[in-house]
């Protein structure tokens, strides 16, 4: 579901059916209400407010352009420039990877998830490293699509997109090598696209 949140108005991208979503749960706790969640959005909205200074119509960061960070990121503080970058590149991002899923494109939206988590990771600096050995580890696993962190950050679970049939031997392999680094078993759910929730007539 592409939603946007200024009028909740959401598009729905098909997820294909030989496609299965492994949730790999990290085992790492974490809290959006905790010191970190709030710094980073901090250093977002001061990066929002050097640009409206410049371009009073854009009240978010929704609202700016990679255009405007070249233009005027000189004048924000490092961190809320990186943090900015990434907020504003992945709005694109996942704009983008709607449009490969109508096209069928999973070659594309596994660049697009490879891409996420790298910026989440390294401008928005809010994965952790078991996180990201997590999206290290399933690079080179048979039937990946594409991986990369999920929720809120800061611990928590991947999403892994895998070609069905291998969904199985996937997840087997990815939670024995992340056992066996970092001596914690993670909890691995096979999961499939459905119609979600809706009222039964």
């Amino acid at each position: 579901m592409l939603l946007d949140c200024r009028d909740l108005s959401f598009k729905l991208a098909p997820i294909p059916d030989h496609v299965a979503l492994v949730i790999a749960n990290t085992m790492v706790k974490h809290s959006v209400a905790g010191g970190d969640y709030p710094t980073r959005r901090r250093e977002s909205e001061a990066a929002c407010a050097v640009i409206a200074s410049h371009r009073p119509g854009v009240p978010f960061l929704r609202d700016a352009t990679l255009e405007d960070l070249e233009k005027w990121g000189h004048e924000m503080a490092p961190k809320s420039l990186m943090r900015a970058r990434h907020v504003i590149s992945e709005n694109l991002r996942t704009v983008a990877a709607e449009q490969a899923l109508e096209k069928g494109d999973l070659v594309e939206l596994g660049r697009l998830m490879a891409e996420a988590h790298k910026s989440y990771s390294g401008d928005f600096e809010g994965s952790c490293v078991e996180a990201d050995a997590m999206v290290e580890m399933a690079q080179d696993l048979p039937g990946l699509i594409g991986a990369r962190l999920t929720g809120g950050g800061f611990g928590g679970c991947t999403i892994n997109l895998v070609e069905r049939s291998e969904a199985a031997a996937f997840a087997m392999a990815l939670g024995a090598r992340y056992a066996a680094r970092f001596g914690i078993e993670p909890q691995i759910h096979i999961c499939h696209a459905s119609g979600g929730a809706h009222r039964l007539g």
